[in-house]
């Protein structure tokens, strides 16, 4: 578990909970740790294309994302625990050129505050991607 100067937790909590067995009544506690709720994370996700196709697989994932949020992440599910949200998403293109030394600017070829945005708008940001993809090569 981490903590900060003062003791306090930082990114998880420790829940008690109680298991009673219904034939001896015999008490079963065991603590869980957890990620309390509110808990913001940061990430980034690389994509990359090699065939013109690839955009559609691209799409798998959103549609994976919001299928995750309907449903949960790791245990407890049922109690409520695991409840994720993605939100502020970005869709930048890559130049493989980036990779070599020649990194510019980049400038996100869409932006949409939820995954089920990007769905909404998903053949418009295929369009994009097809047409950036002239050059092989290019990385999400």
């Amino acid at each position: 578990m981490l903590k900060n100067i003062l003791g306090e937790n930082i990114f998880t909590e420790v829940k008690t909970e109680n298991a009673i067995n219904r034939l001896t009544s015999k008490a079963n506690p065991r603590k869980v740790e957890r990620v309390p709720a509110g808990v913001v994370f940061f990430g980034e996700m690389a994509f990359h294309l090699f065939a013109e196709q690839d955009p559609e697989l691209l799409r798998v994932v959103f549609e994976g994302m919001r299928l995750l949020e309907d449903d949960y992440l790791g245990g407890y599910g049922s109690r409520g625990s695991g409840k994720v949200r993605f939100e502020n998403l970005r869709v930048i293109l890559r130049p493989k050129e980036y990779y070599f030394g020649e990194k510019n600017k980049e400038k996100p070829i869409i932006e949409k505050p939820t995954v089920q945005e990007i769905l909404e708008d998903y053949e418009t940001i295929k369009q994009k991607l097809g047409a950036l993809f002239n050059a092989k090569g290019f990385c999400l």
